[in-house]
């Protein structure tokens, strides 16, 4: 098994995942609800550039990485994705080279990954 990465989800993830706690809460107050970030499944549906769509199943940590370059055609560097998201340097590599991998990234000169386009 992969070992676990440390990382900070999303704003928007951990608002859902609060709000779901919250009514865990309510409806089960004896019981305790304790989040593990690593583990599981995310399924995506990625829109490439050329309007092609594509589906994913990803570690929560993938799906994060991705999420930083949502919205934007600029290569982004990975000391920046290092610091959105709250992971080692290595990790955010490792992460970043399996979305290039898949064709969905690629890289932008040194330490960098953009949108990958045809």
């Amino acid at each position: 098994l992969p070992r676990p990465v440390e990382f900070t989800l999303p704003p928007q993830v951990q608002r859902k995942m609060e709000n779901y706690g919250n009514e865990f809460k309510a409806q089960r107050a004896t019981r305790e609800l304790q989040w593990n970030a690593h583990v599981g499944v995310v399924q995506l549906e990625v829109v490439l550039d050329d309007g092609t769509e594509r589906e994913f199943s990803v570690t929560p940590f993938q799906a994060t990485l991705l999420q930083c370059f949502d919205g934007t055609e600029d290569p982004v560097e990975v000391a920046s994705v290092q610091r959105r998201v709250g992971a080692s340097a290595e990790d955010v590599r490792r992460g970043l080279a399996f979305w290039a991998a898949t064709g969905v990234l690629k890289e932008a000169g040194r330490d960098a990954y953009q949108s990958a386009r045809d």
